[in-house]
């Protein structure tokens, strides 16, 4: 049903954009991880660099998605049955924005490889080396190797008020690898606050903005914890998924820092506690 309400707001907004569009060219490091809380449990992290066209409201990343079980099961050459199974994804994604008044819509799509053919298992091991950790045991027993693909459509509606901006949205992820459906809001405020920070760079005054959102997901498929078909692991997904984030991003002259917290609820019957992680985003813009 989501999927069928993008096409349907597609040809209105058309090809349309706001003269708010990004000024400046934008490069950035993406770092995602569960230190804060529980190491190594469920999604584990992601590393990624991303790169914004100052021409084009178009960007383009290559990141890697972590998935492993807890860190209690680290020595197991195969993950209980139940448990959430080692997982990768190594991929290209890219992200349109379209900005048409106060409808803000991003078509996202991730194109990659699962399984030994992400390098999740590398990434993970030089990183616990570089830091003097014990590697996992059970990547052998990882999803298996399969091209990937996601298409996340995005649609937000901008309500502007004189020191605030929420953004009630709605979005969907399809593909052979992930099934969502997902409604939710965002709540922005800062201070030297530009209402549409989060989708233009050009401003040279600092700004240090907060926001938060929650939203709720409904879940259908999700091969990070079942594996593809003809190889389970005896995981039963959770369908319906909620999520709370909040953070802040900071930027003065031509660099800029944002932070946030994600708490998001059990994903499989069978998971211990919530899921809890951090995201990390150091960029510059020239």
């Amino acid at each position: 049903m989501i999927l069928l309400l993008f096409f349907i707001v597609i040809p209105k907004l058309g090809k349309a954009q706001s003269e708010n569009d990004s000024h400046q060219n934008k490069l950035g490091i993406i770092l995602i991880n569960d230190t804060l809380f529980e190491t190594d449990k469920d999604y584990t992290g992601s590393l990624g660099i991303y790169y914004k066209f100052k021409l084009y409201p178009l960007s383009i990343k290559y990141q890697i998605d972590t998935y492993t079980p807890s860190t209690k099961y680290r020595e197991l050459t195969e993950p209980k049955k139940g448990m959430h199974p080692y997982a990768g994804f190594g991929y290209i994604g890219t992200e349109y924005i379209i900005l048409n008044n106060n409808f803000l819509m991003s078509l996202g799509l991730q194109l990659g490889a699962t399984g030994n053919k992400s390098y999740a298992k590398e990434l993970q091991g030089i990183i616990h080396k570089s830091l003097n950790q014990s590697t996992f045991s059970g990547w052998n027993s990882q999803i298996q190797a399969k091209l990937g693909y996601i298409f996340n459509p995005q649609l937000k509606y901008i309500v502007n008020a004189n020191y605030f901006t929420l953004l009630p949205a709605m979005s969907t992820k399809v593909g052979n690898l992930i099934s969502v459906q997902t409604i939710g809001v965002q709540f922005l405020s800062g201070i030297n606050y530009n209402k549409d920070y989060l989708f233009t760079d050009y401003s040279n005054k600092p700004n240090y903005n907060i926001f938060i959102s929650y939203e709720i997901s409904n879940v259908t498929k999700n091969v990070f914890l079942t594996g593809f078909e003809g190889y389970e692991y005896g995981v039963v997904i959770t369908n319906t998924v909620a999520e709370l984030k909040f953070g802040f991003d900071f930027k003065y002259k031509s660099y800029g820092i944002e932070f946030q917290n994600h708490y998001r609820s059990k994903e499989y019957l069978s998971q211990k506690s919530n899921s809890k992680f951090s995201t990390l985003i150091l960029y510059y813009l020239y």
